[in-house]
């Protein structure tokens, strides 16, 4: 086989081998919407409070980590997806309607969840002890010890009656 031969049949199969290594419209559908999900939560933290420097490159390492847990999770890097999606053409709006079903199913589950815990009996929470302060953690807010009344029935004692001028 000649030298330029031998060169364009490995080019060929290289080629072959990058091409099987794409992501599809709808698997990359699924991996952006995993991506956009976990966050989702993570801004969701930080969401409605000024953010210092600090806080702010911590919540850009924080999303950008958890992209990179999904992408290895499914078996891709950052620079293989981004190529993927970058390649998908008029497949993209394939991959658009995957990301927000992804999305939407989470969110249904997210809602049935409640659902699920109304039917459940309630917990009895937890009690912690720190520095001789009581922490009730999961209690009704009825019986949190700040709200029982002086002679401990349960309920919080009524204000005193206001002061006309």
């Amino acid at each position: 086989m000649h030298t330029s031969t031998a060169f364009w049949v490995g080019l060929t199969l290289l080629t072959a081998a990058a091409r099987a290594d794409e992501l599809d419209a709808a698997k990359a559908g699924e991996v952006q919407g995993e991506i956009d999900l976990k966050q989702d939560k993570i801004k969701q933290e930080y969401e409605g409070r000024t953010l210092n420097s600090d806080e702010r490159k911590e919540r850009a390492q924080r999303l950008k980590q958890t992209a990179d847990e999904v992408l290895e999770k499914n078996g891709t890097t950052d620079k293989e997806f981004s190529r993927s999606t970058a390649k998908l053409g008029r497949d993209q709006a394939k991959m658009e309607e995957t990301r927000k079903a992804v999305k939407e199913k989470a969110k249904a589950d997210a809602e049935a969840k409640p659902a699920e815990a109304k039917d459940a009996a309630p917990s009895k929470g937890t009690v912690e002890k720190v520095d001789g302060i009581v922490i009730e953690k999961g209690t009704d807010a009825a019986k949190a010890a700040g709200a029982e009344g002086a002679d401990g029935d349960g309920e919080a004692p009524a204000p005193p009656p206001r002061r006309r001028r």
